[in-house]
């Protein structure tokens, strides 16, 4: 069995769930849609409406159409009932996905964090209709789960699989999913199954072939020279922890593959309540081992320093590592990086940098999984009338206010605060 799939995409994705969870061996073909690799000559032959996912079964039938394959993939498995009103039930949430769910979710995200998307008047006017619509189908999701744990006969289905594939990153699309708390403990819930894996897991997916393995280039990986079965991963991220006038912080940096090259800074993060909280994060979020830092890492130690004792200090020329971050969200880092110590933007004000000017709550969600905040100064933008705005790095807004006070630029806030 093959699954032909966009690693990025939510419809792939809620087939590798569903195989996962079955514990169903497979080979994992990764396409890039954005080189029109589902327009070939090849691929067209396999299925002519030049989509993924596309399931080949072992007798060489080839099934499009990602919630077809749920379907079939589920019959007699415990994520497709047995009762014939249950049956329907999943169908009619599997039909709502697809008609009032992902055509305005899902794209949305696509403009935002995937594609791009021009701003003309144009665009900017389907997209917020696109949203408009994305959050009138969440309110649906949303009554439904008032008193459900699950879409359909209390328990997990393929239900649950197709509409938590672009719910669960509906943020990168502007969508607010802590609007919805009944769709939030569900995505809790969601997460908390036996046997489920991230849509980040592709690799693993990829880890299935049998002696065998996908010549193609996708996510700026060649494919063509991995060993069999396997796709090439990022090197570790060593981390270290420093001490600093606002507290113990600490910066993760991609081991370069050459003496001579330059470590990527992948990760920075600002103090907890302990050096042992800070430490524990920075493991959360990726660190891999503890080491002392090289000269360049040590500058940067040492830049940080000195702006959190009052002297602020330019980063924009740090080398950072955001290959996890789509399109639109590294658009919205390199608007912020420009922005000079001791003054601030709004998010409407960075969105219209931008040239994306309706984008203004998609930038505060990209601002919120920044992984390098101070190198990336998210703390820099506010909230429209100057407002604090929102800071998910430790400590708050409190950590916001004294971030920005170190670059004398936070009076106005204190007042706004009081």
């Amino acid at each position: 069995m093959k699954l032909y799939d966009y690693p990025k995409s939510g419809n792939g994705y809620k087939a590798r769930l569903l195989l996962a969870q079955l514990n169903q061996p497979y080979d994992y073909i990764p396409l890039d849609i954005l080189r029109g690799e589902t327009r070939t000559d090849s691929f067209l032959q396999k299925n002519p409406n030049g989509r993924i996912p596309l399931l080949e079964l072992d007798d060489g039938t080839f099934l499009p159409e990602s919630n077809a394959i749920l379907f079939f993939l589920a019959q007699g498995s415990r994520y497709w009932p047995s009762a014939t009103l249950e049956q329907a039930q999943v169908l009619q949430w599997l039909f709502f996905e697809q008609y009032s769910h992902e055509p305005n979710i899902a794209t949305a995200r696509f403009w935002l964090s995937i594609k791009g998307l021009e701003d003309t008047p144009f665009n900017n006017g389907l997209l917020a209709q696109k949203q408009k619509q994305g959050r009138a189908a969440l309110e649906v999701m949303e009554t439904h789960l008032s008193n459900r744990p699950f879409f359909v006969g209390d328990r997990y289905t393929i239900a649950d699989m197709a509409l938590y594939a672009y719910t669960h990153v509906a943020g990168e699309g502007g969508f607010t999913l802590s609007d919805y708390p009944n769709v939030s403990h569900w995505l809790d819930r969601i997460r908390g199954q036996p046997g489920h894996v991230t849509l980040e897991q592709w690799q693993s997916a990829a880890s299935r072939h049998e002696g065998r393995c996908a010549s193609l280039a996708i996510a700026g990986h060649d494919l063509s020279s991995a060993n069999p079965g396997e796709i090439p991963m990022k090197p570790p991220l060593a981390y270290c922890l420093f001490e600093t006038a606002l507290g113990w912080c600490a910066i993760a940096w991609r081991e370069p593959g050459s003496p001579d090259a330059t470590p990527a800074v992948a990760l920075f993060q600002l103090p907890e309540a302990t050096p042992e909280l800070t430490g524990q994060r920075i493991v959360r979020d990726g660190g891999t081992h503890p080491s002392d830092p090289p000269p360049y890492i040590s500058q940067i130690i040492r830049k940080v320093g000195r702006h959190f004792n009052g002297d602020p200090q330019d980063f924009q020329d740090i080398v950072l590592d955001l290959g996890g971050a789509g399109p639109f969200a590294q658009q919205v880092y390199a608007a912020a990086r420009a922005i000079p110590a001791g003054e601030t933007r709004t998010y409407g004000e960075l969105a219209k940098a931008m040239g994306c000017p309706a984008a203004a709550r998609a930038v505060g969600q990209a601002l919120g999984k920044n992984p390098v905040a101070l190198i990336i100064p998210c703390h820099r933008v506010l909230a429209s009338g100057g407002k604090p705005g929102g800071f998910s790095a430790p400590g708050g807004l409190a950590t916001k206010i004294r971030m920005l006070a170190a670059e004398g630029a936070a009076a106005g806030l204190l007042v706004t605060l009081k």
